[in-house]
């Protein structure tokens, strides 16, 4: 344990923490019938050590579905207590696409990063988009995780 009240500072490139929302089982799918970009509830928080650094961010549904079109997502994040935005330079795509007639059953994923202004509380959710009928981001049985890493620079 290194102990920052003496004045430690990590160096450029070091994880400060990690945080993480994780389920290696869902018992019941996640879906997203809303042909407008929809909250997934899928939500993993950080807040800053430093305003200064770098936060990594990976997200990963092992099992998706859309029997019948198609869907997409895109990176959310809410700082502090405002409102929730698509993240800054990302679009549509960027948290995956799935399509009934390419690849019905696949994965979604984004990873990306953002750089803080302050250390107020960071929250990341993925949203998801269906257009026609449903889409499961998260099928039963499967799993998902949303992990954020703060990097010192």
């Amino acid at each position: 344990t290194l102990d920052a009240s003496n004045g430690f500072v990590a160096p450029t490139g070091h994880v400060i923490q990690v945080q993480e929302t994780f389920n290696l089982n869902s018992v019941g799918p996640i879906n997203v019938s809303s042909n407008s970009l929809t909250a997934t509830g899928i939500i993993c928080s950080i807040t800053p050590k430093y305003s200064n650094s770098k936060i990594l961010i990976d997200w990963r549904a092992n099992m998706a579905d859309h029997p019948l079109s198609y869907g997409y997502g895109r990176m959310f994040l809410k700082v502090g207590s405002g409102s929730y935005s698509a993240m800054s330079g990302t679009s549509d795509y960027n948290a995956g696409y799935l399509n009934s007639t390419h690849n019905r059953y696949t994965s979604l994923s984004f990873s990306g990063q953002y750089q803080p202004t302050s250390t107020d509380i960071l929250y990341f959710q993925p949203y998801y988009v269906s257009h026609a009928n449903t889409l499961t981001v998260v099928h039963s049985n499967s799993s998902y995780s949303l992990r954020l890493m703060e990097i010192a620079q």
